[in-house]
């Protein structure tokens, strides 16, 4: 799939309408227009890439804004629980969906069939989800970088972390 085809990029650019719940200079959180529960989201870089791997640094940013997006999906639809996924697409643009839970049948990993869901409905979630403020603080911690052979090395490095703690 060439990256003009893709549906996210074509939200991204605002070629299609979409509801879109947050954004900042690195990703774009927008519902999903059929849901597997009402009230899902679905996160992406604004820079086409397939897997998290192939931008650590963008993909730990959407993670970080996808975990407080789901904090505020929670409180603001009354959801009992909300879970995060990182699953590969055939759309072939990295993506995190969060899942509003609302009863105990609502499991979207086994259930993974998605929802009908009217226009009024979404405009509805979509306007209480606008409420949601996505701040995340964090310590600043500057690593001094010695040379540019340094910065490559710890890249690797971290690259192979991830590697070993969440691939096959």
């Amino acid at each position: 799939m060439e990256v003009q085809e893709c549906i996210f990029c074509k939200i991204i650019k605002r070629e299609i309408p979409s509801y879109i719940v947050y954004e900042d200079e690195k990703c774009i959180a927008f519902l999903d227009i059929r849901p597997v529960t009402k009230g899902m989201v679905i996160l992406v870089p604004r820079f086409h890439y397939e897997t998290f791997d192939f931008d650590l640094e963008t993909s730990y940013h959407c993670l970080k804004k996808s975990l407080e997006l789901a904090k505020g999906i929670k409180d603001v639809l009354n959801a009992i629980d909300v879970q995060i996924a990182i699953i590969r697409s055939p759309l072939k643009h990295f993506n995190i969906r969060i899942y509003p839970i609302y009863s105990n049948e609502d499991i979207p990993i086994i259930q993974n069939k998605p929802n009908e869901i009217s226009e009024a409905e979404l405009n509805q979630i979509w306007q209480k989800l606008l409420a949601i403020k996505v701040e995340i603080k964090e310590k600043e911690e500057k690593i001094k970088i010695e040379n540019e052979n340094d910065e490559e090395r710890k890249f690797e490095e971290l690259k192979e972390k991830w590697r070993k703690r969440f691939l096959p």
